[in-house]
C-alpha cells in the first residue's frame, strides 16, 4: 500500500493464504504452504512441502524443513535451526519443540525452555496432575529427539 517493494523467494507451486504476513528475504519452497493469518520472520526459510498452519507464526531466520507440519497457532522462535511437530495435546494445543538458542517447547501460545516446562507442568500447583504428566513426557521426547538429531 506505501509503494515500497519486498523481496521474498517464492518456490513453484507454493501458496499463501490470505492474510499471511511474509517478511524480507524469506523464502517459501517449493509446494509449501503458509495458512491464513500465519506470520513467517525476515530471512526465514520454510522447506519444499513443509505446512505451516493457520495463524502460525514463524520466528525471524528460523528454518523450517521440507515436508516439515507445523500446525494451528504453533508458534517457532526465531533463529530456529532444529524443529520437531510433539503432536496436538489431549487439550487440544499442538505442541513444538525446537531449538535457537537453547531447546524450546511450546504447546498453543506458551514457549518454555526444558526447565520452565518442567517447573510450570511438575509444579504441585499445576491443576491437572495427568495432563501435567502427559507434557512432561513430551518434554523428556523432545530431549531425546533433539539428541538424535543434533545439529
Amino acid at each position: 500500500p506505501d509503494g515500497s517493494s519486498v523481496s521474498i523467494w517464492l518456490g513453484i507451486g507454493a501458496c499463501i493464504g490470505k492474510r499471511a504476513l511474509i517478511g524480507k528475504f524469506a523464502s517459501i519452497g517449493k509446494f509449501a504452504s503458509i495458512g491464513e493469518f500465519a506470520h513467517i520472520g525476515e530471512f526465514a526459510h520454510i522447506g519444499e512441502a513443509a505446512r505451516i498452519g493457520e495463524r502460525a507464526r514463524i520466528g525471524e531466520a528460523a528454518r523450517i524443513g521440507g515436508g516439515a507440519r507445523i500446525g494451528e497457532r504453533a508458534r517457532i522462535g526465531e533463529r530456529a535451526t532444529w524443529h520437531a511437530n510433539l503432536g496436538v495435546t489431549g487439550h487440544g494445543y499442538t505442541c513444538h519443540a525446537y531449538f535457537s538458542d537453547a531447546l524450546y517447547i511450546t504447546a498453543g501460545c506458551r514457549t518454555f525452555t526444558v526447565d520452565q516446562a518442567r517447573a510450570h507442568w511438575g509444579s504441585a500447583d499445576y491443576s491437572y496432575a495427568t495432563r501435567g504428566k502427559r507434557m512432561l513426557l513430551l518434554v523428556e521426547l523432545a530431549e531425546k529427539l533433539y539428541e538424535l538429531e543434533k545439529v
